[in-house]
């Protein structure tokens, strides 16, 4: 009986140590998913200014570029007709 006994209480302090080391380990693997998370989206968010800046700055380009070529010359070779905006 004493045998059974202390086998049972080795048993569930056995049980109770890898629960505590099983609870420690989730803890850590959802602080690391967390982390894991917010560094991706605050990459991708810095990715998405960054294109957006290239992109408006793309699109700037090409509207300069467009209206100093519309005002000079026409697609033909003449001088357009149209009064350009300034």
């Amino acid at each position: 009986m004493v045998l059974v006994r202390e086998w049972r209480e080795r048993q569930e302090e056995e049980i109770r140590h890898r629960d505590e080391a099983s609870a420690a380990k989730k803890q850590k693997t959802i602080k690391d998913a967390e982390k894991a998370i917010d560094d991706f989206y605050k990459e991708y968010n810095q990715k998405a200014e960054r294109n957006i800046k290239q992109n408006k700055f793309r699109c700037f380009i090409t509207l300069i570029t467009w209206r100093l070529t519309r005002r000079d010359i026409t697609p033909q070779g003449k001088r357009s007709r149209i009064p350009s905006r300034t």
